[in-house]
């Protein structure tokens, strides 16, 4: 997976928004496991996934429906921040060696 920005951040929870509560987890995991996919790929081929997109996080989230941007954020949207940041933070470990 590419490195990730706050943009990437807000792709991903609005993902996650519009989604149940109980599926929030899960679809973070996939995000991650997606964008980790077509890294790998664009590394080794020197060109994006033709499917998966670019190894970021954002690209990952654009093949999901997102939830409407509020203007203000909510507690919800920002449990959902919570929930990929913990995904991600799960996945140093595993980036540095």
């Amino acid at each position: 997976m590419r490195p990730v920005n706050i943009a990437d951040l807000e792709a991903g929870a609005m993902v996650l928004l519009a989604v149940p509560a109980a599926c929030r987890a899960n679809l973070a995991r996939s995000l991650c496991d997606i964008a980790t996919e077509a890294d790998q790929y664009r590394r080794t081929m020197q060109v994006p996934h033709p499917v998966l997109g670019t190894g970021t996080v954002m690209s990952a989230a654009s093949l999901y429906k997102k939830a409407l941007r509020s203007s203000c954020p909510s507690h919800e949207y920002l449990s959902c921040v919570h929930i990929l940041v913990t995904e991600l933070l799960g996945r140093v470990g595993d980036q540095i060696k």
